[in-house]
């Protein structure tokens, strides 16, 4: 774990995180990213700096999201 409760503001107000270190291996690039956990939070979270660094592309009717 990096951090314990950290407070950040969603779109349902202020929610605390844990923040750990997670490791994704992309086309055989491993990148070191910023995993958020917290309460109440069901969905995955994908930070802005995966959207700065590689395209995105979803298709919610396949269940496929590609980065990259």
């Amino acid at each position: 774990m990096i951090e314990r409760n950290r407070t950040m503001q969603t779109a349902r107000g202020w929610e605390y995180f844990d923040i750990y270190e997670g490791r994704v291996v992309l086309d055989g690039q491993e990148y070191i990213i910023p995993v958020l956990a917290g309460g109440g939070i069901p969905e995955s979270l994908l930070g802005l700096q995966w959207l700065k660094m590689l395209p995105l592309t979803v298709n919610f009717a396949a269940g496929v999201l590609t980065l990259g």
